[in-house]
């Protein structure tokens, strides 16, 4: 049996809520490449549009050497993004998760915001409604 390392990925969403179809951001670390890189929120599968890493050169040759550990200070000016599409998940507060190559985060809190269904058609240019009316309070 083939034994591995698994890294912790860190990872922040801005922002930490959203409509379905928004797009997203991640940042962290350790990030790899789209296509070994699974968001999901609240169980649904986001759709990744890219992950973009720069300035990881050192990174990666450290990451190659020790693994997960011990690459801090090579990993310092490593910029890394992961850029997806909120899927379409239950509305409320629920769970995003970032899986790649290297292992996954822990859950991390997100919320799933509903559009408003009960706003007012501001595309109406009728005359003005005379129950809609508002109090002048200047002197």
């Amino acid at each position: 049996m083939d034994i591995f390392e698994q890294c912790t990925i860190e990872a922040s969403i801005t922002p930490d809520q959203g409509y379905e179809g928004d797009t997203l951001v991640a940042t962290g670390s350790p990030f790899s490449r789209a296509y070994d890189t699974l968001i999901t929120v609240g169980g649904e599968r986001a759709e990744i549009t890219s992950v973009d890493r720069s300035q990881c050169t050192k990174c990666d040759t450290c990451r190659a050497d020790k693994g997960c550990g011990g690459c801090k200070s090579a990993c310092a000016d490593c910029i890394e993004t992961i850029t997806f599409v909120l899927p379409e998940a239950a509305a409320g507060e629920t769970t995003l998760r970032v899986s790649n190559a290297f292992g996954s985060t822990e859950a991390i809190p997100f919320t799933v915001l509903t559009a408003d269904t009960g706003s007012t058609d501001t595309s109406d240019t009728g005359p003005p409604d005379p129950s809609d009316t508002a109090t002048d309070t200047s002197p």
